[in-house]
């Protein structure tokens, strides 16, 4: 994976989720394997996989993420700010994040209340789960830390 940015991303999310070497649901019942990655975007899948294999998937799923965020949001995002995006997109889907309050503020270029947004996305099949909560908390943090560019 050599975008940094995508690199990044796949870091935060493998914190987040964890890696399971076969399938399994997750709380919201899809059928996922490695990294969280979605079982129905990858049929040919063959059990068990390695976490390099996992990998591989984790940064073909990224990159659709990637797709979501170029094709629709306009305003100006620094890495930080794409990061927890990708991990959100990641997580609830493009086409939930596409419908999202979160999209609409930040066409409207209103970053602090997009931000906010994050902390609405912490349930499963009607109750909050821990590892949401801890997970939008993480995300909306990095969102809102301004990116510093590293010297080299």
């Amino acid at each position: 994976m050599s975008d940094p940015v995508l690199a990044e991303a796949a870091l935060f999310i493998a914190r987040y989720e964890g890696f399971v070497d076969h399938m399994y649901l997750c709380p919201a019942g899809v059928q996922s394997f490695g990294y969280g990655s979605v079982l129905a975007n990858h049929p040919e899948l063959k059990f068990p996989i390695t976490t390099e294999q996992g990998k591989v998937y984790l940064a073909k799923d990224l990159g659709v993420c990637l797709g979501t965020l170029d094709e629709h949001i306009q305003a100006p995002l620094n890495m930080n700010q794409t990061v927890a995006l990708l991990s959100f997109i990641y997580n609830v889907g493009s086409g939930n994040f596409i419908k999202s309050t979160m999209h609409k503020l930040l066409d409207l270029l209103q970053y602090s209340a997009a931000a906010d947004q994050f902390l609405r996305w912490i349930n499963c099949k009607g109750r909050a789960l821990p590892g949401l909560v801890n997970r939008r908390k993480a995300e909306r943090a990095l969102f809102l830390t301004p990116y510093q560019v590293p010297i080299t």
